[in-house]
C-alpha cells in the first residue's frame, strides 16, 4: 500500500500543475488582447510629420507601415483624398492622411476620430474580433 503512496502523489501534482498552468497560458495569450499596447497614431504624432519626409522616417514616427493600428473602437472619417494618392494610418484619436511624392511626404493631414461609447465587454468582444481578423485570416 505504500508503493502506491508516490504514484497518487506524482498524479496529484500533476493535476495541480495543469490546472494552475491552462490558466496562466491562456491570460498569457490573451494578455495583449485585454491589455494592448498604447497606439502609436496619435494627433501630437502626426504634428512631427513634415514635407520632404522620408517614408521611413514618416513610418519611424507612426509606428510602421500604413495600416490599422486602433485599440479602441472609433467612428473614423473615411472620405475621398481629393484625387490625391493617400497613405492611411488609422489610430485611436483619428487617422493620419500622408500624400508621398518621389519617395518624400508631399503633404499631409490628420483626421479627428470620435469614440464609441461601449463597455468594457464590447470592447474585449472588438478586440478578439481584429486579433481572430489579423492573426487567423
Amino acid at each position: 500500500m505504500s508503493d502506491a503512496q508516490p504514484g497518487r502523489q506524482r498524479d496529484n501534482r500533476a493535476r495541480w500543475f495543469a490546472l494552475l498552468a491552462v490558466p496562466l497560458v491562456l491570460l498569457g495569450a490573451l494578455a495583449p488582447v485585454v491589455f494592448p499596447p498604447p497606439c502609436s497614431v496619435t494627433r501630437s504624432a502626426h504634428a512631427r510629420i513634415e514635407p520632404g519626409m522620408t517614408r521611413a522616417g514618416v513610418e519611424a514616427i507612426l509606428g510602421g507601415p500604413p495600416g490599422d493600428y486602433r485599440t479602441l473602437p472609433v467612428e473614423s472619417y473615411m472620405g475621398s483624398g481629393g484625387g490625391v494618392s493617400w497613405d492611411i494610418w488609422q489610430g485611436d484619436e483619428g487617422e493620419s492622411w500622408v500624400s508621398f511624392e518621389g519617395g518624400v511626404v508631399r503633404t499631409q493631414m490628420f483626421q479627428q476620430a470620435t469614440p464609441m461609447h461601449v463597455g468594457p465587454l464590447e470592447r474585449l468582444l472588438w478586440r478578439l474580433d481584429r486579433f481572430k481578423a489579423r492573426w487567423l485570416p
